[in-house]
C-alpha cells in the first residue's frame, strides 16, 4: 500500500472514531436526563428516593424552576464531580427546600447554571 493511502486510513479512521465519541457523549447526555426525570417521577409517586440507574450514587431531590425565565432543572444529591457533569447538585450538609436552613446548590456556569447572569430579586 502506498503511503498516502495509508495515511489517508489513518485520518479517516481518527474523524470516525472522534464523530462516533461525540455522538456518545451526547447520546449519554440526553438518556442521563430522561433518566433523571423518570427517577424523580417516580419520586413524586411513592415518596422514596430513586437512583436514575443502577449504579448511580445520587437521586434527584428536587427541581429548581424560574418561570420568568422558563427554565427548569433537577437537582441531584451530593455535589461530586460526576454529580455535577449531569445536573444541578444539592450540598448533602445544607438544608433541603423547605426547611428553615440555607439551602446550597452548585452548578456549571456554562451549562446548567447558564442563566444565572439573568435572574433577577424575587425569582
Amino acid at each position: 500500500m502506498k503511503l498516502k493511502t495509508i495515511v489517508t486510513l489513518m485520518l479517516l479512521t481518527l474523524g470516525l472514531w472522534y464523530v462516533s465519541a461525540s455522538g456518545y457523549m451526547l447520546s449519554k447526555a440526553w438518556l442521563s436526563q430522561y433518566l433523571i426525570k423518570a427517577a424523580w417521577e417516580q419520586t413524586l409517586v411513592d415518596k422514596q428516593w430513586h437512583k436514575p440507574w443502577s449504579w448511580a450514587d445520587t437521586y434527584p431531590v428536587a427541581t429548581l424552576e424560574i418561570p420568568r425565565l422558563s427554565t427548569s432543572s433537577y437537582v441531584l444529591a451530593g455535589t461530586s464531580d460526576r454529580n455535577l457533569a449531569f445536573s444541578i447538585t444539592h450540598l448533602s450538609s445544607s438544608g433541603m427546600p423547605g426547611q428553615q436552613k440555607t439551602v446550597v446548590l452548585s452548578g456549571h456556569q456554562d451549562s446548567h447554571f447558564d442563566y444565572l447572569q439573568n435572574l433577577q430579586i424575587g425569582d
